[in-house]
C-alpha cells in the first residue's frame, strides 16, 4: 500500500548534485537567491569572531536524512551539542528570549520516521538541529537567532537544508507536508497545533478544507480520536483560534504553503507527558499512523 509515494535516494541526490547525503556535509545552495542569516560581523560580539567550523562539525551540528516520502520533519530545539569556539547567546534587548531545550523531540521524530518506514516502505526527510539552543535558535529570524559567526553557519545550514527538502518534495509531488516538532509544558497532556490559524496550510485548506486537519481522517483529528487532547479541539469550529504563543513560529511562517516555495506546514507542540519517560515511543507510533492515513486521504499522487 502507498507504494506511489516512494522515490529512490538516487533521485534525491540527482536533484542536488553538489550535495552528498547520508553522512557527509549537506550544504545545498538554493537557486532562489534567498539569504539564510543576514547579520553582519559588526553585529557579533568581539570575542565571537574566531576559528570557523569545519564541514564535518557542521554536519554533526545539523543532521540531515533525505527522504523518499513527501513529508519533511524539522526538529529545531532538541539539540544539546556545544558549538565550538562559541559562547551562549545573551539575548540582550530581545523579548521572549528562550534557550530551553525541547526534550525528547529528537527521539520522537527519529522513532516516528522509523515507524513510517515500516508502514509506508519509505522515509520522511529528517532535519535536526543538534546544536544546543543556547547557541542558536533556528526557529527565529536571523537578527534574533545567533550572536556569532559559527552559530550563523549552523543557522544557515539548517535553513538551506529545509529549503532544499521542500524544493525536492515540490518538484516530485507538487505539494507535501512539513511538520515542525516542538515540546511544551504548559499543556502537558496536549498537542498544540500551529498554522497561523490556517495560513501556513493554505493549499491544503483550499483543496480539502479543515477536514484535512481536524476531520476523522485528518492529521490532528485522527490523534484526537485515539485519545489525545488537541488544542484547538478538533470538534470546535474553525473560528476557535490556535493558542497564541504556539500558533506557529519562524519555520512554518517561512516554509508554509502560503509562500511560493513552501509546503503545507504545521507546528506541533507536544506536551511533556507525551514525551517523557519513554512515552515518546507511543506518541511517535500514533503520529506515524496519523501521517500515513493523511497521506492516503489528502495528498495528491501525481508527480511533476
Amino acid at each position: 500500500m502507498l507504494r506511489h509515494w516512494l522515490i529512490p535516494l538516487a533521485v534525491a541526490g540527482a536533484a542536488f548534485p553538489n550535495t552528498v547525503f547520508s553522512g557527509t556535509p549537506y550544504l545545498p545552495a538554493p537557486d532562489s537567491g534567498q539569504e539564510y542569516g543576514s547579520a553582519t560581523l559588526s553585529t557579533f560580539r568581539v570575542d565571537e569572531t574566531g576559528e570557523p567550523l569545519t564541514p564535518a562539525v557542521l554536519q554533526r551540528l545539523v543532521t540531515v536524512e533525505p527522504g523518499t516520502l513527501p513529508v519533511v520533519f524539522s526538529v529545531p530545539h532538541g539539540g544539546s551539542q556545544v558549538i565550538p569556539h562559541t559562547s551562549p547567546r545573551r539575548g540582550l534587548g530581545l523579548a521572549d528570549f528562550q534557550t530551553v531545550r525541547d526534550g525528547w523531540t529528537i527521539e520522537l521524530a527519529t522513532a516516528c520516521a522509523a515507524e513510517m518506514e515500516g508502514l509506508l516502505k519509505g522515509r520522511p526527510w529528517l532535519i535536526i538541529a543538534q546544536a544546543d539552543r543556547q547557541y542558536v535558535d533556528v526557529n527565529r529570524p536571523p537578527e534574533r537567532a545567533y550572536e556569532s559567526p559559527n552559530a550563523q553557519a549552523v543557522y544557515r545550514r539548517y535553513h538551506q537544508s529545509v529549503a532544499a527538502a521542500c524544493q525536492q518534495v515540490r518538484q516530485r509531488w507538487g505539494s507535501g507536508l512539513l511538520l515542525d516538532l516542538h515540546g511544551q509544558g504548559e499543556f502537558p497532556e496536549a498537542i498544540c497545533r500551529g498554522t497561523l490559524n490556517g495560513q501556513t496550510v493554505r493549499l491544503l485548506l483550499d483543496r480539502h478544507g479543515w477536514a484535512a486537519l481536524t476531520g476523522k481522517r485528518g492529521l490532528l483529528g485522527y490523534l484526537q480520536r485515539q485519545g489525545y487532547k488537541t488544542l484547538p479541539d478538533c470538534s470546535a469550529t474553525t473560528q476557535n483560534r490556535e493558542v497564541p504563543h504556539y500558533r506557529g513560529g519562524y519555520i512554518v511562517t517561512t516554509y508554509g504553503s502560503h509562500t511560493d516555495q513552501g509546503l503545507d506546514a504545521v507546528q506541533l507542540e507536544i506536551g511533556i507527558r507525551l514525551r517523557e519517560q519513554g512515552r515518546w515511543k507511543e506518541t511517535a507510533r500514533d503520529l506515524a499512523n496519523a501521517i500515513a492515513l493523511w497521506l492516503e486521504e489528502f495528498l495528491p499522487t501525481n508527480r511533476h
